[in-house]
């Protein structure tokens, strides 16, 4: 099959497999709205780790666009997973070699922390800008905090075993000559 084609096919898979996981992803109910928790950014984070910057990075566009049109994303959740993707793909693109399984792990924990710090800085500012107090602000981010807990512990864990498969899945479909 065609690298063209199989680029193709992999951004469908993809940005499909990111959609699926917005629509279930948990919910937070805020005054200004829900908040979804981004889970659905670990499938381009993944991404980033197994086929490259240049294809992860369309994946995670039309995913977050998707959505967002679903209304399944909102500002603070766009940022969040940006500037996570943006900090992985900076010090994945630092290492000359393969990523290593202790690596993944690491990768994964990096995505947890920033995700659950930028998600709350987030609703803080969220809160500020509400009315102008700081109290609204915390009161914003204690309504946040456990989905930022939830996200920063599932981004954690499952950034690794999703590259995982995302590597034996590509590797035998290269195997088979699909």
């Amino acid at each position: 099959m065609r690298t063209s084609v199989k680029n193709g096919v992999i951004v469908i898979i993809a940005v499909a497999l990111m959609l699926l996981v917005a629509a279930i992803s948990p919910r937070v109910v805020l005054p200004t709205g829900s908040l979804v928790a981004p889970l659905a950014g670990i499938i381009g984070i993944s991404a980033l780790l197994t086929v490259g910057f240049s294809l992860a990075l369309l994946i995670m566009m039309l995913g977050l666009v998707g959505m967002y049109l679903l209304g399944a994303a909102d500002e603070i959740v766009i940022i969040a997973v940006v500037v996570t993707f943006i900090v992985v793909a900076l010090l994945r693109n630092r290492q000359t070699r393969p990523v290593s399984h202790q690596q993944l792990i690491l990768f994964g924990l990096v995505a947890g922390i920033l995700m659950f710090v930028l998600i709350e800085l987030g609703l803080l500012v969220r809160g500020w800008l509400f009315d102008g107090q700081w109290s609204t602000a915390l009161a914003f981010g204690q309504l946040g905090l456990s989905l930022g807990t939830l996200t920063a512990l599932l981004y954690a864990a499952l950034v690794a075993p999703v590259t995982i498969g995302w590597r034996k899945a590509l590797g035998r479909w290269n195997e088979n000559g699909l």
